[in-house]
């Protein structure tokens, strides 16, 4: 008789409970938080990191097609991100694309927004700076636009 007792509470017992199922899902969603928050600004960092270094490569770029020809550099926001083209006698010669939530600005001496840089040939450009901004990230580059010589500021 108390074999069949104990056979039957067992068999009624194979399942896990809601609250048994809650309490797994609430650790699980605890740990993948923490991991998240862990990992956070490392990877803002190299979000702005890497669009410093694009930046640097477009400048190259673009003073290299600059040489034998003038080149506009044009920056175009949208809401995915920021598309940048280099054009060069009337042609796109080559376009990048910045995603968001990284934010990129060019600005003059005055702090006015440029839309455009305009390398002219064997000359460089205007002096500009390059405002990169990801959540509590923010990086500035100041740029001669003769020489293309960078200056990197932290903010």
């Amino acid at each position: 008789m108390i074999h069949k007792l104990l056979e039957s509470k067992m068999k009624r017992r194979e399942g896990m409970t809601l609250v048994e199922l809650i309490v797994v899902l609430l650790v699980l969603s605890l740990i993948a938080t923490m991991t998240t928050i862990r990992f956070a600004d490392p990877i803002q960092n190299q979000r702005v990191m890497s669009a410093l270094q694009l930046w640097q490569s477009i400048d190259f770029f673009a003073r290299k097609q600059g040489r034998t020809s003038d080149v506009l550099l044009r920056l175009d926001k949208n809401p995915s991100g920021i598309s940048i083209s280099i054009e060069r006698d009337g042609f796109m010669r080559k376009n990048w694309m910045i995603n968001a939530p990284t934010s990129l600005s060019v600005s003059d001496g005055k702090g006015q927004e440029l839309n455009s840089i305009r390398f002219v040939r064997s000359q460089g450009s205007i002096d500009y700076y390059v405002h990169i901004h990801d959540g509590k990230k923010n990086e500035r580059l100041e740029v001669a636009g003769g020489t293309g010589k960078v200056r990197h500021e932290r903010k």
